[in-house]
């Protein structure tokens, strides 16, 4: 390759930067064209896998051997105290996070910069999932609730709220949520809340619902579902266009038959 030389001086730049955009920016100021960039990627890949072959004790031999570019390729992978590839780990800037949070300046703000904090477990978070629930952001709200963790609900104040939006919503985004969250961390308390949404107009709600009665249901849910039996009904939830876009995996007599086996087996 008539750029050899040139690409070994810049080749641990490029390998630092994982092949991406920046990595392709400095072949091209160096005046490689498509095909010689690609060629170089595949050495360079190639080099990169024989290298970690080698170090972990595998011998791994290549047409490319002789290669200048996979030899330095090579030679930088097995040298190397960690795997190319792997991010540097960053500290988290909770103010900035927190900043963004209170005082978003864009449309997303407030939505990302909850779901950095939860994602990298912000010690105060349930002060501000709970303030998220209701937010007018339907995705500060998702994130709010996929957020809530099981002991948030010995916080009878917050464990009220929770409630209360499940009530109110109509958001079958939302509702789902809950059910899983009510199923996952078995909260019994919720069941009065997730049989009254039985009573609602939308399927795919009331197929949720089903599925967590199953789940956290006792002796006098069984009564409460048997009507659901004669239901065969498969839900869904339409677009814009009024073309399917969620589809329930069976039919709502299905699901009511499965949960009324778990609360059989659970009381028995």
């Amino acid at each position: 390759m008539k750029h050899t030389d040139k690409i070994l001086t810049v080749l641990e730049d490029i390998i630092q930067h994982n092949l991406d955009e920046n990595s392709l920016k400095i072949l091209q100021d160096l005046g490689l064209n498509e095909e010689e960039i690609e060629e170089t990627y595949d050495i360079i890949a190639s080099a990169y896998f024989a290298g970690q072959l080698v170090k972990n004790g595998a011998e791994h031999e290549s047409d490319l051997d002789d290669n200048p570019i996979y030899q330095k390729t090579k030679e930088i992978v097995i040298n190397s105290a960690d795997e190319w590839g792997e991010e540097e780990e960053k500290e988290v800037n909770f103010a900035e996070l927190l900043e963004k949070f209170h005082n978003p300046q864009n449309d997303d703000d407030k939505s990302d910069a909850l779901y950095e904090l939860i994602d990298n477990n912000y010690p105060n978070l349930l002060p501000l999932i709970e303030q998220s629930l209701f937010d007018k952001d339907e995705y500060v709200q998702l994130y709010a609730v996929q957020g809530i963790e099981a002991e948030y609900f010995n916080n009878d104040a917050f464990a009220t709220k929770v409630f209360q939006l499940f009530t109110e919503t109509e958001d079958h985004n939302l509702i789902s949520n809950l059910t899983q969250l009510f199923s996952d961390f078995n909260i019994n308390k919720a069941l009065p809340y997730v049989i009254e949404k039985l009573k609602n107009n939308n399927s795919m709600i009331v197929f949720d619902c089903i599925r967590c009665c199953g789940e956290i249901g006792n002796q006098e849910t069984i009564d409460i579902l048997k009507p659901f039996l004669q239901n065969d009904e498969i839900p869904e939830i339409l677009d814009e266009y009024d073309s399917p876009e969620v589809i329930a995996p069976h039919s709502i007599k299905e699901e009511t038959s499965q949960a009324l086996a778990k609360l059989m087996l659970k009381i028995n």
